[in-house]
């Protein structure tokens, strides 16, 4: 199982640009050690190789990523960025 570190904002960011920038999505599949280390993400053990969904994907995702969950009856209010934070570890892990 991986272990993951980073700080949500940054992931929520981090998956912003994976759903626009071509550029930034091209570095990650080619270094993704030193493109998460220069967004402050650490994977460990980091995947041997890395192939990105279209960015369609990570658009839908952050599209469908509410501001909180509603809280439900002994329900717990989580913010969007927890969100993301899980979605990205979806696609990275």
């Amino acid at each position: 199982m991986a272990s993951v570190s980073a700080d949500p904002q940054a992931v929520s960011d981090f998956i912003r640009r994976l759903a626009s920038d071509d550029a930034f999505r091209a570095q990650l599949e080619q270094d993704p050690a030193t493109v998460l280390a220069q967004n402050g993400i650490t994977i460990v053990p980091l995947p041997a190789s890395l192939k990105l969904p279209p960015k369609a994907v990570f658009d839908a995702a952050l599209q469908n990523v509410p501001v909180a969950a509603p809280a439900g009856a002994g329900g717990v209010q989580i913010a969007g960025e927890f969100y993301a934070f899980l979605a990205f570890f979806a696609f990275a892990v």
